[in-house]
């Protein structure tokens, strides 16, 4: 609505706009915290590969994320999207104390496929502990028992749901790209 003789304008974008500016900043928070934890993990690795096998954690985790605003039948909100990215954080956590045990491992035995399966043996019960207590903590806040909080309850599912789907798909996908890149970089070795 734009006035000639007044000269003033009138927006009815309101809290809408203010949720769309919110969003774009989330989206922007969050690949600037991707790409703080592959540069922290370069470090911490000292390798470049090893980190993206942390990071593909996190699309399983978002698929978990889909499914469980599917199931539920909500629409996913800016508090969801805050328990993204907090889940985030929880599966490069079991990530990373999968990718440390195998190094170390390795570090031992040497043979890749006996490193992956002494660390994932010796990390499992930790990981699957992480996952099943905060899962358990998470959970009867998102479905709402004991009663639904309309501004908790979306980022609980979110947080939930991701950790719960990506935590086993950590215990499968990280050791395959293990050995994946372990084969990559034996192929750039010989050439």
């Amino acid at each position: 609505f734009d006035t000639s003789r007044t000269g003033l304008t009138l927006d009815f974008a309101g809290e809408a706009k203010d949720t769309a500016n919110s969003v774009i900043d989330l989206k922007k928070s969050a690949l600037a915290g991707l790409l703080l934890i592959y540069l922290l993990m370069a470090l911490l690795f000292q390798s470049y590969l090893q980190p993206f096998y942390v990071i593909l954690s996190i699309p399983m985790g978002i698929i978990g994320v889909i499914v469980a605003f599917h199931i539920h039948d909500q629409a996913f909100s800016m508090f969801a999207g805050l328990g993204t990215v907090g889940m985030f954080g929880v599966v490069v956590n079991d990530s990373l104390v999968v990718i440390d045990a195998i190094n170390r491992a390795k570090e031992k035995k040497g043979n890749v496929q006996e490193a992956i399966s002494i660390g994932i043996s010796e990390r499992l019960k930790a990981v699957i502990l992480t996952t099943l207590t905060t899962v358990a903590g998470l959970l009867p806040l998102g479905i709402g028992i004991g009663g639904i909080d309309i501004f908790l309850s979306p980022m609980a599912i979110s947080m939930g749901y991701g950790i719960l789907f990506g935590t086993p798909m950590i215990l499968v996908l990280i050791p395959v790209s293990y050995v994946i890149g372990e084969d990559l970089k034996k192929l750039f070795r010989a050439q």
